[in-house]
Parts: C-alpha cells; sequence; structure tokens
C-alpha cells in the first residue's frame, strides 16, 4: 500500500475555522484603530491653524474664514472645515466635520478659542463619537 501525503479535509476546515475566528477579532479592532486615527487626524488638521486664527484675533478681525488661517474647506479627514468667530467675546472655533465610517462620520471635533485665548479640544455630533476614538483631553 503507498502512503499517502498532503492534508485530510478535516485538518483543512480546522485551519479555515482558526483565520476565520483570528479575522473576527482582528477586523473590528482595525476598524476601531483606523476610527481613532481619522477622529486624531482630523482634529490635528484644525488645530493646526491655531497659530494663524491668534494672528487674524491678534490683527483685529471681525470675522474669520477658513482661508485667512490658511486651511481648505475640506480634506482627507473632514468633509467640511469651518470656523466661528465671535468679535465681542473673543471665542471662536476651528471645526471639523469627519469622514470617514459610519461611526464617525458627520460627528465634529474642533479646537476651541475661549475669550482668554486659550485653547481646548471638543466633540459633538450625535450619536457621541465613542470614548475609544476621543483623543486623551478631548471632551
Amino acid at each position: 500500500m503507498a502512503t499517502q501525503y498532503g492534508f485530510t479535509l478535516i485538518e483543512l476546515m480546522i485551519v479555515v475555522a482558526i483565520i476565520g475566528i483570528l479575522a473576527a477579532v482582528a477586523i473590528p479592532a482595525y476598524s476601531l484603530y483606523a476610527d481613532k486615527s481619522r477622529v486624531q487626524a482630523g482634529f490635528y488638521e484644525a488645530a493646526s491653524a491655531k497659530a494663524q486664527f491668534e494672528v487674524q484675533v491678534n490683527d483685529g478681525k471681525t470675522a474669520i474664514s477658513v482661508a485667512d488661517i490658511g486651511l481648505k474647506a475640506t480634506s482627507h479627514n473632514c468633509t467640511t472645515i469651518t470656523t466661528s468667530y465671535d468679535n465681542s467675546t473673543g471665542e471662536g472655533a476651528i471645526i471639523c466635520t469627519l469622514s470617514g465610517s459610519p461611526k464617525i462620520a458627520g460627528r465634529t471635533i474642533a479646537a476651541i478659542r475661549t475669550s482668554g485665548g486659550n485653547w481646548s479640544c471638543k466633540t459633538g455630533g450625535a450619536p457621541a463619537l465613542e470614548p475609544a476614538v476621543i483623543p486623551t483631553g478631548c471632551s
């Protein structure tokens, strides 16, 4: 009788099942990581213009546009980038409306300026972003 080489059908099915289980765990973890990266990138795109925003405030501008601070109205991570500024209080914001997966698309992340010139991070939109994807120090 000749010896047989190769794998049996059951051995191949076990390997396929193991790969399926690993994929079931890895894909959601990767998806969460990708969403977190996109949220952070969107925030840093908006926050990169804080210094230029301050220049506009110090120059006495009463309205500050996205073009004034050197940003484009859209980007890879933001479907829209907008600004707001209240000349009477000195409060303002650079707001990124996020693009990407359904878990983050349409939500906002913003660099918020207080009347004292301090900056913070704030998220918005409904439903709210998952806490796991929000950058550290952002509310």
